[in-house]
């Protein structure tokens, strides 16, 4: 996020403000990804739904068009750039939005396959299944087929297919880290930018909170220390893809950039 000739009140409060939309977005995106998820995951279940990838990967690249494509076009506003440098950005965001489709595509495969070998295998109480579902709709899948398949346990289902808001919290992620991404390929491209500012996201189970004002150049990293692990990464800037799961995963910071030099 780009902040020039304001306080350093000023540029915090705006950086929360922003902040705190930008994560309204990525989880009101997500759940629609999530939903999806869910809406199929039932079919199988239910209706021995057979899923094709191609029809997976439309509907995902639509979702994923949107939240992508105003990160870019917010860059291009932020910037005066020529129809070259235009030209370019648009291919960059096309291949982020293939590479998050592709991810989330790969997560709905290797699920749904793991559920059809399940139903295999164990007993099924169909209708068991579609009563819960319509008492609770947003009950963790996971918790649903331990209640109504024969024979299987907890211990036996893999986290990845059916913990609740585990595609949720992916595709959030992956907004994020797109969101900070262009932000900071707009501050590269602003020639007063000079700096920039860590900003912890002030949430209570925030892993960044001795981060928060933290200052250092622009193209220089953070030492990024979780306070709750101890972990250090060096960082460009929050969610870079270069720290560990620790330092990313959730992790709801920002960053300012600033044309007084730190």
């Amino acid at each position: 996020m780009i902040l020039l000739n304001k306080t350093k009140f000023e540029k915090k409060r705006f950086v929360l403000l922003k902040n705190r939309k930008d994560i309204l977005r990525n989880k009101k995106i997500a759940k629609k990804v999530e939903d999806y998820y869910n809406y199929l995951l039932d079919k199988i279940v239910l209706e021995d739904l057979e899923v094709y990838e191609d029809d997976l990967y439309l509907t995902l690249d639509h979702i994923n068009s949107v939240p992508i494509t105003e990160d870019f076009r917010q860059l291009i506003y932020d910037n005066d750039l020529f129809y070259p440098d235009i030209i370019e950005l648009n291919e960059e965001k096309n291949k982020a939005i293939e590479d998050i489709t592709s991810k989330q595509v790969s997560v709905f495969v290797n699920n749904f396959n793991y559920v059809n070998n399940l139903l295999d295998t164990h007993d099924l109480n169909k209708q068991e299944y579609q009563d819960k579902l319509k008492e609770s709709p947003n009950i963790d899948r996971r918790e649903l087929l331990d209640l109504s398949v024969g024979g299987i346990n907890s211990s036996l289902l893999k986290d990845s297919v059916t913990l609740k808001g585990s595609v949720k919290a992916m595709s959030e992620n992956q907004y994020r880290e797109n969101q900070m991404q262009t932000s900071f390929e707009s501050a590269v491209l602003n020639k007063n930018i000079v700096s920039k500012i860590w900003a912890s996201s002030g949430l209570d189970n925030s892993r960044h909170d001795g981060m928060d004002g933290k200052i250092c150049t622009l193209y220089e990293q953070f030492e990024v220390m979780n306070d709750y692990t101890g972990e250090v990464d060096y960082m460009l800037y929050p969610h870079d893809s270069s720290g560990s799961p620790g330092n990313i995963c959730n992790c709801q910071c920002d960053v300012i950039y600033s044309d007084e030099p730190p």
